[in-house]
């Protein structure tokens, strides 16, 4: 699972031309990746 977020959050921070990771290790549970964005509809600024 580590290769595929890898590449993922490699082609999200390219789309989106950001640098932080989009995607984080949640460390307080059994683990899992949470990302760290919405995505909203066009014209929508909150769901």
């Amino acid at each position: 699972m580590k290769k595929p977020k890898q590449e993922l959050s490699k082609r999200l921070r390219t789309f989106f031309r950001i640098e932080d990771n989009p995607i984080e290790w949640v460390k307080d549970t059994k683990g899992y990746y949470r990302c760290k964005f919405q995505v909203l509809p066009i014209g929508g600024d909150e769901y």
